[in-house]
């Protein structure tokens, strides 16, 4: 009976020092569901815009590879994404862009098994840094 006492008051301390990752992500629902982008207009990338997220994109990859050591597989997807969404800017309108941007680092963080809070980051990190590029409300949000 101790042992399983010993056993419940482990799981409770793990839930309890566990974060809450989904009211963390609710707590950023500006800059996820646009909140922070009232005001933009779904106008195209100027041929310069679509070079600084190129690269700001690129920036944010490789610190996202670095930082989370990621495998080469995990690369490989990345960039797959990274290079459709540069491709993305001449085609798109910046709250289309948007939307695309956040499906593909849903899609590639759970096609991958990144670590929620990892997951959670690395999106919040992307759509920070390239948020300069999407409307007028931007300057709320650091540049990464």
């Amino acid at each position: 009976m101790i042992d399983r006492v010993r056993s419940w008051l482990g799981d409770v301390k793990k839930d309890i020092e566990t974060p809450d990752l989904w009211a963390q992500l609710q707590g950023e629902r500006n800059l996820l569901g646009g909140g922070l982008f009232q005001g933009a207009e779904n106008t195209p990338f100027t041929l310069s815009e679509q070079e600084g997220i190129a690269k700001r994109l690129l920036e944010l990859r490789d610190n996202a590879k670095d930082h989370y050591s990621l495998s080469e597989a995990q690369v490989l997807i990345l960039d797959a994404k990274i290079d459709y969404l540069v491709g993305a800017t001449g085609r798109l309108g910046r709250i289309d862009w948007r939307e695309v941007l956040i499906g593909s680092l849903v899609g590639f963080m759970l096609s991958v098994a990144i670590p929620p809070e990892a997951a959670r980051e690395i999106l919040v990190t992307f759509l920070a840094g390239t948020a300069k590029f999407l409307g007028n409300a931007i300057q709320a949000w650091p540049a990464g």
